[in-house]
């Protein structure tokens, strides 16, 4: 999946902006409901752990597709093509699930891709429809469904831009209108804050949910190695103070922020998105606009992964003729971007579609996979490694990976409890 023409490659500051517009998404307008699921000290104190395990796991991943390249002599390799990589020369008895590996990745990362990109589509209908609604209250009672159908031609014809160096163009306006959108929130979180004594400090019952939510806000490990690839000089996006580090940490501080004063402002009656719970009136109504505008934007970037991870294998179905019809590809994309549409018709609840994502998918491709991949990966080289450091190695890598399984199946099981109870509720949810 990476570029391969000189031409086609990214700047820095473009895969910059890549990978901040793949993590502030619409998680970080859903970190106050985070916060009051977890009580903000819990939230507070944990999100910077999150986003360590996070940033760590992706380091790893970088690591293994290294390594790989190295060993079979290439430039790039996707997510699944290094773990499947790995797998041909890790332990002797995993080696014949190498296929199996590979495929189990391109799963989890297209139903977190396709969960996100929902997630995406019920933002834009939510904001649009508030932003309607505030003007013409009695729009308040049309269905979401038919926001979505509206919305479906526009997004289904963004979609059809096919290079990261041009989805950077989009990423750069969506971070800029964010940017200001940002500004514009900040002003009224810092404005009138009641007082915090009635906000839960710690919230053990509900921090599942919170997990769910902040898995889902660290998105970008699906677009790690496709962004890397994409660069003229992929050297500038490791190191410590690399744009994967300075782009994770912008972001964490930003989550912090927002998380905490959110909830401080709005409390337990805070929505999914924190842009509904703002004063009506053209000052806060343009932001909810700047909001909808750069999640729609962002929206072709989370669909990278899909678009590009399934079209081989509905390719190779095709007929030798058609294999490289742009228009059969043209009527491909538009076809997988429905799905998310259908999707968000099905469950059109915005904050609890962002917790069982994160919970589900989200764990498996940003936690659990890659500190395997990793160890998986050095395995034929483990005598060259000192006892200390293999150990360590284990250890962190085991520490992350059970973290990643004790909280997605935890955060599953309330994220779809409380889909449930939200569809089987005589009082429908509004805006």
């Amino acid at each position: 999946m990476g570029l391969t023409s000189v031409e086609s490659k990214a700047s820095s500051l473009a895969a910059f902006m890549n990978m901040l517009k793949s993590n502030v998404g619409t998680g970080v307008l859903s970190m106050p409901i985070a916060f009051s699921h977890a009580g903000w000290l819990l939230g507070l104190t944990t999100l910077p752990i999150f986003a360590l395990f996070c940033t760590h796991a992706m380091f790893l991943l970088i690591s293994a597709q290294k390594h790989v390249c190295r060993k079979f002599s290439l430039t790039a390799l996707s997510y699944e093509e290094v773990t499947e990589k790995a797998f041909t020369i890790g332990p002797q008895p995993l080696r014949p699930y190498a296929r199996f590996m590979s495929r189990a990745v391109s799963f989890f990362l297209t139903s977190a891709q396709v969960g996100i990109s929902t997630a995406y589509v019920l933002f834009v209908c939510e904001s649009i429809k508030k932003i309607i609604s505030d003007f013409l209250p009695d729009v308040i009672n049309i269905h979401l469904i038919y926001f979505i159908m509206i919305l479906f031609p526009m997004m289904a014809l963004l979609n059809q831009i096919r290079t990261m160096k041009y989805l950077a163009i989009a990423s750069a306006t969506a971070n800029t209108l964010q940017a200001i959108g940002l500004v514009l929130l900040f002003v009224n979180l810092v404005q009138d804050i009641p007082s915090i004594g009635d906000r839960r400090v710690i919230n053990f019952s509900k921090f599942p949910l919170y997990f769910g939510t902040a898995v889902f806000s660290f998105e970008g490990i699906s677009v790690v190695l496709p962004v890397r690839d994409s660069m003229k000089r992929p050297e500038q996006f490791d190191g410590v103070f690399g744009i994967l580090s300075v782009a994770n940490i912008v972001t964490v501080i930003l989550y912090m922020f927002l998380g905490t004063l959110g909830y401080f402002k709005y409390g337990d009656t805070v929505h999914g998105t924190i842009t509904v719970d703002l004063p009506r009136n053209i000052f806060y109504e343009t932001d909810r606009f700047l909001f909808a505008v750069a999640v729609f934007l962002s929206y072709p970037l989370q669909f990278y992964v899909p678009i590009n991870l399934i079209w081989p294998f509905f390719q190779k179905k095709l007929p030798e003729d058609l294999q490289k019809s742009t228009t059969i590809n043209s009527f491909y994309r538009a076809a997988l971007v429905s799905t998310t549409f259908m999707a968000a018709a099905v469950v059109p609840y915005l904050d609890l579609v962002i917790s069982l994502v994160g919970a589900i998918s989200s764990s498996f491709v940003a936690l659990i996979f890659p500190p395997f991949v990793h160890v998986v990966t050095i395995w034929e080289e483990r005598e060259n490694i000192s006892t200390s450091k293999w150990i360590w190695i284990w250890i962190k890598g085991l520490a992350i990976t059970l973290f990643g399984i004790i909280g997605s199946i935890l955060g599953t099981y309330l994220s779809l409890v409380a889909i449930y109870e939200a569809a089987t509720s005589e009082t429908p949810r509004h805006l």
